[in-house]
């Protein structure tokens, strides 16, 4: 199992949700997750500001079904993910999941900074100057 696998399916485990995505969800981004585990953020997200609750596996599903930028692949493996999110696992301890997660979110902030400042360096980012670049990497090490 991968950590953003390990993420999600412990953001929707109703044992420890309270204790865990309180500490961890305001610090998980978007960008941070990759490919079908990115569409699964983002459709718990947009459940969770909708609701304020965390979606249950048949509400996962149908919010994805309604989805119309997924190709007939893209469906079946973001149904997969929501598969495996949902499989019932002996909860990891609480204390081990908030550092693993710690540990996620400072390694993928850190990996976007550097990438977006050698698009900097390189001149494919028009949006930002060089000048940017120290702010950029000063960001991603205060996560």
């Amino acid at each position: 199992m991968n950590q953003e696998i390990l993420i999600l399916k412990n953001l929707l485990r109703t044992s420890i949700t309270d204790d865990y995505s309180r500490k961890v969800f305001p610090y998980l981004k978007t960008e941070y997750f990759h490919g079908s585990e990115k569409n699964s953020f983002d459709t718990i997200t947009s459940y969770f500001l909708k609701y304020n609750t965390f979606p249950t596996k048949q509400a996962m599903e149908i919010e994805i079904q309604e989805q119309d930028n997924l190709s007939e692949d893209g469906y079946k493996h973001v149904m997969e993910v929501v598969e495996e999110i949902f499989h019932d696992d002996v909860a990891p301890d609480v204390n081990w999941l908030v550092d693993t997660t710690e540990a996620f979110c400072q390694e993928k902030a850190i990996y976007n900074a550097l990438t977006k400042s050698v698009a900097i360096a390189q001149g494919e980012d028009k949006d930002n100057d060089k000048n940017a670049i120290p702010n950029i990497l000063s960001d991603a090490l205060s996560v």
